[in-house]
């Protein structure tokens, strides 16, 4: 899928970087606010460890992917 650079589009391509990240990233169980959550590679990583994961995404190609893989844990 083509990035939207008008968007500010950027997406990680390598998952060790993610991983990382994900190690970094210490919620402590409270909720948190993503936004642009694109393809949700870096969501899908911090999700278990937010109390509430809320993802605000403006590009509609995206929207639908992250309804479809997040919907069971939909408000």
């Amino acid at each position: 899928m083509r990035l939207n650079k008008d968007l500010g589009q950027h997406f990680l391509s390598d998952f060790s970087y993610l991983a990382r990240e994900s190690k970094l990233f210490n919620c402590d169980n409270k909720n948190v606010l993503e936004i642009g959550g694109g393809d949700g590679r870096l969501s899908r990583h911090i999700f278990s460890k937010c109390k509430q994961l809320y993802i605000v995404e403006k590009d509609p190609r995206f929207i639908e992917h992250l309804t479809n893989y997040f919907s069971e844990h939909l408000m």
